[in-house]
């Protein structure tokens, strides 16, 4: 039988992250340096005729990852590319799963600061942690992502003398397996 896929939505306005639901995707411009793999060399800001690079976070298990539209110039999706997390905080709340903000590639370290759950282990989705035990505290994951790497770019003749700061919206898509078997 075939595997159904249902789709999942995410848009960015430039410089801004933005994240829907529970089973989602994020976007965001590269603002990293150059030295950390930026593909915008740390440049977050674009003027009309500047080219641009953004990162698609998506489930591991995500097909499909399109830029559907745009609302100045185009965008598209072109592959992959490592982006590392050297420092997220975990809480344990009476619990012994904890979910990391993205899923993990590679890399996967665990720094307790003071809990009583024990040990800690990336779970087998790459994305949720399992304690030892139930209990109280937390750390900091490091680990390396890889994020789906998609490029734009601003028409040269794009007017901004009317509106000089117009935020640019990308709308993208992704398909995840339909666990629920409803479609959507």
């Amino acid at each position: 039988m075939a595997e159904r896929y249902k789709t999942i939505h995410t848009s960015i306005t430039i410089g801004v992250q933005t994240q829907n639901g529970d089973e989602s995707i994020s976007a965001q411009i590269d603002g990293r340096p150059e030295a950390c793999g930026g593909l915008n060399k740390g440049k977050t800001s674009f003027r009309p005729g500047d080219n641009y690079w953004f990162l698609v976070f998506a489930p591991k298990n995500a097909i499909n990852v399109t830029v559907a539209f745009t609302t100045v110039g185009s965008a598209s999706i072109s592959g992959t590319t490592d982006f590392e997390i050297p420092y997220e905080d975990i809480t344990f709340d009476n619990t012994d799963e904890a979910k990391l903000s993205k899923w993990a590639s590679s890399g996967f370290d665990y720094t307790d600061q003071g809990s009583t759950v024990g040990d800690v282990t990336l779970a087998d989705d790459s994305i949720t942690l399992i304690a030892k035990k139930i209990g109280y505290g937390g750390g900091y994951a490091s680990y390396t992502t890889r994020p789906y790497k998609g490029s734009g770019n601003i028409p040269a003749d794009y007017d901004t003398s009317k509106i000089p700061l117009v935020p640019i919206k990308l709308f993208i898509t992704a398909q995840v397996p339909d666990t629920e078997g409803c479609g959507g």
